[in-house]
């Protein structure tokens, strides 16, 4: 390599980790704060600073791949396999909805008929989740395909509604409509 192109390279590679270390200082600077008073008479202030874009934009994602897995996965099944589609869903479900699920499961008498059915998740969204709540409402449209025992296909569109709580910084799914 010549001289001249050694130093445009040294150059070229000074001027991005200048670029990027103002974008990364940039980025620190904008960070919401909230100032709060603690002490009038000292007039004294704490500064907390609020969850970063990133964190909140990770719950939302957790919060959609929560209310999508746990539906696909609840509408997807046959007669033959015992609930077991509802069972490898309960550690997504609250206790609540689990002891609704096993009071099913126990009154449950299997058909010799065949029957089953597929659901793909179309679209999730979260209309009223707000920041920092502990509950939340997903709206899941799905498609169904439902097979029965002349094996007849009925495709179908259809929405649920999944209630989510915060368990343990985990979103968790308290019923489905």
């Amino acid at each position: 390599m010549e001289k001249k192109q050694k130093i445009i390279l040294i150059s070229v590679l000074f001027v991005l980790i200048v670029i990027l270390i103002l974008i990364f200082s940039n980025v620190s600077k904008n960070i919401p704060k909230k100032t709060i008073k603690i002490d009038e008479q000292n007039n004294k202030t704490e500064e907390i600073v609020s969850k970063p874009i990133t964190q909140i934009q990770n719950e939302r994602i957790q919060m959609i791949n929560t209310a999508r897995g746990f539906v696909e996965i609840y509408g997807t099944y046959t007669n033959s396999n015992d609930y077991k589609n509802i069972k490898d869903l309960y550690p997504f479900m609250t206790d609540k909805l689990i002891t609704k699920f096993e009071g099913v499961i126990a009154t449950y008498k299997r058909s010799d008929n065949f029957y089953s059915k597929t659901t793909q998740v179309l679209s999730t969204n979260l209309p009223s989740y707000k920041n920092g709540d502990i509950k939340a409402s997903a709206t899941v449209s799905v498609v169904e395909k439902v097979v029965d025992s002349t094996y007849k296909e009925n495709i179908s569109k259809k929405t649920y509604t999944v209630s989510l709580v915060k368990e343990e910084e985990k979103w968790k799914v308290d019923e489905i409509k």
